[in-house]
């Protein structure tokens, strides 16, 4: 076997020869690069469900790995959706309602987090519905998802959709009992928040407007809650 002659002509482990084939530099000036043998070596796994089940079976290091890898990934994404730019950083009374660009806030959240936009639409879709159907339907899911991750991991950074929509609920009469345990959740700010940023507001109307909500939601979804809204 290669393995065998490996080891006997030249003392190498299976270990030794995957290091030299991801980390070595080509010899020769037009030979393939590290990178692209390393290429090759994760299609030759990853795209083998039988190789990867194998490997699954008999180590977690390989889940281990991943795992912790996409982890860093995400975080650094979610860091990424606080800036002010993106809009699901700090809560600024005194910026305009309509300077935010909520319709806009979806686009900008996917962007600045590829990767866990990609994990919550695949984790959403159902077998018979095209990927195109889960964005649309599942748009003000997947940004409420987002903002309550971001806002778990900077609590005094990420409030703006949380403090948006907890002004908009108590200023349409929700209870504060309601508020505290939708803040609870993490989908709203605390009634304690809310309640003092109120009070900083100057024009209290733009945030009173379903605008800052309705752009979220999908058409049948809006449709519902007007729905809900005058019992029918």
């Amino acid at each position: 076997m290669v393995l065998y002659e490996l080891n006997e002509k030249h003392r190498w482990s299976i270990k030794d020869l995957i290091y030299h084939l991801v980390t070595a530099e080509p010899v020769k000036k037009y030979g393939m690069k590290c990178s692209t043998r390393a290429k090759a070596l994760s299609d030759a796994i990853y795209q083998r469900p039988e190789v990867v089940e194998r490997l699954f079976n008999v180590s977690d290091d390989i889940r281990t790995v991943g795992s912790a890898a996409m982890i860093t990934r995400i975080r650094a994404e979610l860091h990424a959706v606080g800036k002010p730019e993106v809009g699901l950083g700090e809560f600024n009374s005194e910026v305009d309602i309509d300077k935010l660009d909520i319709p806009a806030l979806a686009e900008r959240i996917q962007k600045a987090a590829p990767e866990l936009w990609k994990l919550l639409t695949g984790l959403m879709e159902q077998q018979y519905t095209s990927r195109r159907d889960t964005l649309t339907e599942y748009q003000g899911s997947m940004v409420m998802i987002c903002s309550i991750l971001a806002q778990a991991r900077a609590p005094r950074k990420c409030t703006n959709l949380p403090m948006l929509l907890g002004v908009y609920l108590h200023s349409m009469g929700v209870k504060r009992r309601v508020l505290n345990v939708l803040a609870q959740f993490g989908i709203t700010s605390s009634y304690w928040a809310i309640n003092k940023k109120r009070g900083e507001l100057a024009d209290i109307g733009s945030v009173l407007s379903p605008s800052c909500i309705v752009p979220l939601l999908s058409k049948a979804r809006y449709q519902q809650l007007i729905c809900v809204e005058a019992n029918c």
